[in-house]
């Protein structure tokens, strides 16, 4: 949205106040000219999903797991009814109120919960966004069925993920970290990750895009002064990661109920 200039000192203030609420994960987003350069070049991934995604105008969105509601404000270019976001995260919250205290978007509300504190068998929206989420879930079916009876009879789950190359019957199950993340269980091929979308009970499977992880998406930054994406990959082999396994790479699908 368009914003009003302010001064160089107003400028400084908000990004010292901005600052405070580092690390800054998904991003950009520029404010009164203040450019939070997040951790992860979050427009790149909206690039590759937004041409392939159903039609979002007057539409229920539910965004899981929002972070700090990147997404959500580009759905809300779509000029949805409504777009929810949960996350429990707190600092993430406190990231998506600060950008909503400039950004002023109506239509967008964010609940600091967890995907168990929803309703199962709701029903009620129109589109769920679950990006980067699958490979934490110990229990990926109950997931995905539980995504399904979100949906709105014929509703659509944007789902974006890591996978491995190979078969249908390819699945990777890290004995401990991957790529330096805890708490990850499963990353199928992409023709697995159909097969398991089948078994769900979605339909109209369609993979939008698949590519590899790159250190220009994911970094370090001022924003996010943490260690990124380049500390967990090999540095003598960058298609691995540190620990020896197939580095990421990121599929997009689209799927009905």
């Amino acid at each position: 949205k368009p914003m009003k200039e302010v001064s160089f000192q107003q400028k400084e203030e908000l990004k010292t106040a901005l600052m405070k609420l580092s690390p800054w994960r998904k991003g950009p987003f520029d404010l009164c000219g203040v450019e939070i350069d997040a951790e992860w070049r979050a427009d790149i991934k909206w690039n590759y999903l937004v041409d392939g995604i159903s039609d979002l105008k007057d539409k229920v969105v539910l965004d899981l797991g929002c972070s700090n509601g990147y997404y959500m404000f580009r759905i809300a270019e779509k000029n949805p009814a409504m777009v929810l976001g949960i996350d429990t995260s707190r600092i993430c919250w406190m990231q998506f109120e600060a950008l909503q205290k400039y950004l002023k978007y109506s239509n967008l509300f964010y609940l600091p919960i967890g995907f168990e504190d929803m309703p199962e068998d709701c029903g009620i929206f129109d589109s769920i966004f679950a990006m980067g989420i699958l490979y934490h879930r110990k229990a990926p079916f109950e997931f995905l069925r539980t995504l399904k009876y979100m949906l709105k009879p014929g509703g659509e789950l944007v789902l974006e993920t890591i996978t491995v190359e190979g078969d249908e019957r390819t699945v990777l199950v890290p004995e401990d970290r991957y790529a330096g993340m805890k708490n990850v269980w499963f990353f199928p091929s992409d023709k697995a990750l159909v097969v398991w979308l089948k078994k769900a009970g979605f339909k109209n499977i369609n993979i939008v895009d698949k590519y590899m992880s790159t250190i220009e998406e994911q970094r370090q930054t001022e924003w996010m002064t943490n260690e990124s994406l380049k500390n967990w990959l090999d540095p003598n082999d960058s298609s691995k990661t540190i620990e020896g396994l197939p580095a990421p790479i990121r599929t997009i699908v689209t799927c009905k109920r």
